[in-house]
C-alpha cells in the first residue's frame, strides 16, 4: 500500500509530500486545489499511464510546475544556460511490500520499498541542447529532448515492469464517459470464467459463419456487380467486403445489457454506478488501489447511497476518492478526510470520534462547505443567514459568498461539532447565536467556543431580546414603536400592525418571509450590534 507520495515540479506542486491511510483516503478541496492531480500522480506511479495512455507518449511542457517553467524560460532569455528542469514522482510503500523494490533510491533517502518516476533531460541529446542554446532557439522547456525513467527504490538504473509492481491501480473517473475498458474486462473475465475452450471455439466459428453469410448475401453481390460499371478506380477491379479480423473479434462486439438495453444507451448516472461496482467487485484484474474521481457525478441520491455502501464493504484495497460531496465525506467518516489546497494539507485523523460519528449518522450536514470555504459563519436559522448576508452587502456592496465567506445554517447543538472540524484545520470561524434570555447559561454551554482563539463568538448582549426578531425590531424602532418604513417592508397584510409585540409576533411566526423581504428590499435597515460586530471583526 502507498504510505507517502513525493511530488517535485509536477503541475500545481513544486515540492510536495503527502501521507495516506492504508485504507480509505478522501481528498477534498476547491476547484484547482490539486486533489485531482494527486490521483493523476498515483495513477502514473502505479501504472505508468496518464489518462489511460503511457506517460512517455504524452510529454509536454504543461506537465511542469508553472513557476519552475517560467523561471527556466526567463533564465534562457537572459542568456544563462540553466540545466533543464525535471519532474520527480515517488510512491513510498509499506514495509511489508515487495523487498525487491526496497532501497534508498529516493528523495527522502529512506530505505523503503517504493517506485520512482522521473521526467528528465536525456543526456544523449547534450550536443543538440548546446546547439539550441547557441542558436537561441529555446523558447520553452525542450520536451522533445526528454525521457521518462521508471525505477524502484532499489536501483536508479533498472527499469521496472508495472505488471510486476506490488501496487496496481484502476481509475474510475465519473466526469468522463470512458467506460469501454471496464466493459471489456468484465466481458473477458465472464467468458474465461464461465465457458470451456470448446465453447469459446464454437462461438468463434459461429461468428465467422455469420460474417460469411453476410458476405454471400445477394445484396452484397448486387453492390459488387454494379461497382464494375462505374467504379472511380479504373486500373483495377474493386469490390466491397467485410474486414479481416482476428479469431476472437466477436468479443469486441459484445457489451453489457442493462434490462435489455445496451449500457452505452442508458443514463450516465447508471453507467457510473455500474462501472464503479465492476471495479469494486474484483473486475479490476489484480489492482489493489482504486482511484475515484468525483464518484457523485451524475448520481442520484439513492445511487450515491448504493455506491457509498459498496465502498464501505470493500476489503483489502486502498481507496482514494476526490469529492465535493458532504454526503460521501460524512458517510465514509471524516477521519479519512484530507483537505488539499495547493501545497497545504490538513488531515482529520485526530478528529474527535464522537464528532466523526455524529456527522456519519447525519450525512446531510454541509461539512465540506465548512472545509472548503475561505471563511465560515455558523448561524442558527435561515432568517439569520439572510439578515447577515444583507448586512454584509450593505457594508461592502457584495454578498459574503463573493468574498469566499460561506454562511452555514445549523443549530446550536452542532456548533461544537463544526468547531471540532475548524480546530482540526486550524481555521478561524464565526458563530452567531441567540441568547435565549439567559446569557449565563449561554456562556456555560459554549465556554470552550467563546475562549477558543479561532472562534469569533457573537450574540445579543441584552437578555430581554432573546432572539433575532426582537433584536432586529429593537434597532428599527423609536422609543419602543416600530418604524413605519420597517413594518411596511416586512409586512404585506391588510390588517394594521403598530405595536412592538404585534410586529414581533408576526416576525417570530413568519421567519423566512420577513427575512426574505429584508434581503430583497431596495431600502436599507438598521442591524443589531452583535451582527455589525461579526461583520466588522471577522469579515
Amino acid at each position: 500500500m502507498i504510505e507517502t507520495i513525493v511530488i517535485n515540479n509536477y503541475k500545481i506542486f513544486d515540492d510536495f509530500i503527502i501521507e495516506f491511510d492504508k485504507g480509505l483516503n478522501i481528498l477534498v478541496g476547491d476547484n484547482d486545489s490539486g486533489k485531482s492531480t494527486i490521483l493523476e500522480v498515483i495513477a502514473i506511479l502505479t501504472s505508468g499511464n496518464l489518462n489511460n495512455y503511457p506517460l512517455d507518449r504524452q510529454l509536454k511542457a504543461g506537465l511542469f510546475n508553472q513557476t519552475v517553467r517560467k523561471n527556466y524560460i526567463e533564465s534562457i532569455e537572459r542568456g544563462s544556460t540553466p540545466p533543464p528542469p525535471r519532474i520527480i514522482l515517488e510512491a513510498y510503500l509499506s514495509k511489508d511490500d515487495d523487498p525487491t523494490f526496497s532501497g534508498t533510491n529516493n528523495e527522502l533517502k529512506k530505505n523503503r520499498p517504493g517506485i520512482r518516476v522521473t521526467i528528465e533531460f536525456d543526456n544523449s541529446y547534450a550536443s543538440e541542447y548546446e546547439q539550441m542554446i547557441k542558436e537561441k532557439s529555446i523558447h520553452d522547456i525542450p520536451i522533445e529532448l526528454y525521457k521518462v525513467t521508471y525505477s524502484s527504490f532499489a536501483s536508479a538504473t533498472g527499469k521496472i515492469l508495472f505488471r510486476n509492481s506490488p501496487v496496481k491501480s484502476i481509475l474510475i473517473d465519473a466526469t468522463h464517459k470512458n467506460y469501454s475498458y471496464m466493459i471489456d474486462r468484465f466481458i473477458g473475465k465472464s467468458i474465461n470464467d464461465t465457458l470451456t475452450e470448446e465453447e469459446i471455439i464454437s462461438l468463434s466459428k459461429a461468428y465467422r459463419q455469420n460474417k460469411t453469410d453476410f458476405k454471400n448475401n445477394p445484396h452484397i453481390e448486387n453492390i459488387n456487380r454494379r461497382l464494375t460499371g462505374y467504379s472511380p478506380i479504373s486500373h483495377c477491379r474493386v469490390s466491397v467486403g467485410l474486414q479481416e479480423e482476428r479469431v476472437d473479434a466477436w468479443k469486441d462486439q459484445m457489451t453489457i445489457m442493462v434490462e435489455e438495453i445496451p449500457l452505452e444507451n442508458i443514463g450516465f448516472g447508471t453507467q457510473n454506478i455500474i462501472k464503479s461496482e465492476l471495479a469494486l467487485n474484483n473486475c479490476s484484474d489484480n489492482a489493489n488501489i482504486i482511484l475515484f474521481e468525483e464518484p457523485e457525478n451524475s448520481l442520484s441520491h439513492t445511487n450515491l447511497a448504493k455506491l457509498v455502501s459498496a465502498i464501505e464493504s470493500t476489503k483489502n484495497k486502498q481507496i482514494f476518492i476526490t469529492t465535493h460531496s458532504s454526503y460521501i465525506a460524512n458517510r465514509l467518516n471524516l477521519n479519512n478526510l484530507i483537505f488539499v489546497k495547493g501545497s497545504n494539507v490538513s488531515t482529520f485523523r485526530d478528529l474527535d470520534t464522537d464528532t466523526a460519528n455524529f456527522f456519519k449518522v447525519l450525512p446531510g450536514s454541509d461539512t465540506l462547505r465548512m472545509v472548503i470555504a475561505s471563511k465560515v459563519i455558523l448561524v442558527e436559522g435561515p432568517s439569520d443567514s439572510l439578515v447577515i448576508q444583507r448586512a454584509y452587502k450593505d457594508k461592502t456592496g457584495k454578498l459574503p459568498i463573493q468574498d469566499g465567506i460561506d454562511i452555514i445554517v445549523t443549530n446550536g447543538l452542532t456548533f461544537k461539532r463544526f468547531y471540532e472540524i475548524a480546530k482540526a484545520m486550524n481555521k478561524e470561524i464565526a458563530i452567531v447565536t441567540d441568547n435565549d434570555g439567559n446569557i449565563k447559561k449561554l456562556k456555560g454551554r459554549y465556554s470552550e467556543l467563546m475562549s477558543a482563539s479561532n472562534v469569533v463568538f457573537s450574540y445579543e448582549k441584552n437578555e430581554n431580546l432573546k432572539t433575532l426578531e426582537p433584536s432586529l425590531l429593537s434597532v428599527n424602532s423609536t422609543k419602543g414603536i416600530p418604524k413605519e418604513s420597517f413594518v411596511q417592508l416586512i409586512y404585506k397584510g391588510t390588517s394594521k400592525l403598530s405595536t412592538f409585540e404585534e410586529v414581533k409576533d408576526f416576525m417570530i411566526n413568519n421567519k423566512t418571509t420577513w427575512a426574505s423581504r429584508v434581503f430583497d428590499a431596495e431600502q436599507t435597515i438598521n442591524y443589531p450590534e452583535y451582527i455589525e460586530d461579526v461583520i466588522n471583526e471577522y469579515c
